[in-house]
């Protein structure tokens, strides 16, 4: 079984894909910005609804982006912490990319290193305002 993580926009997606790359289900949050919160009841969710657990997955995909800078860091971050503790392969897929299609082509079987994000830009951060004296 094979998890699909996909945080890059407002609200987040979760879908599970046979080994062979046809979907199982999809979950897709109702809330916007909730992906800190929701992510892992969710991922738990959505495998108890189609009879499996965590130990049924064999690998984890997650969109490494572009998109929302938090967004992206939320689920690469939970997504490599799932594959680490289950020792289970990651694969980083670009939104443009078809998670089906990726992950036919992985053949390791354990956890060899984290997916990491890719920002179409740098991130803009705000410049600390002075302090009035």
């Amino acid at each position: 079984m094979i998890l699909f993580i996909d945080t890059s926009a407002k609200t987040f997606e979760l879908a599970l894909y046979e080994k062979s790359g046809n979907l199982v289900d999809k979950f897709t949050s109702e809330d916007e910005k909730s992906h800190s919160d929701n992510l892992l009841a969710s991922v738990e969710a959505l495998l108890q609804k189609n009879d499996y657990a965590k130990a049924d997955l064999e690998t984890i995909a997650v969109n490494t982006g572009p998109g929302s800078y938090t967004g992206l860091r939320v689920g690469v971050a939970t997504a490599n912490a799932l594959a680490f503790a289950l020792n289970i392969p990651i694969v980083g897929i670009k939104t443009n990319n078809d998670p089906a299609d990726i992950i036919k082509t992985d053949k390791k079987t354990t956890f060899s290193h984290p997916a990491q994000v890719y920002y179409e830009n740098s991130p803009h951060i705000t410049k600390p305002k002075p302090l009035n004296a």
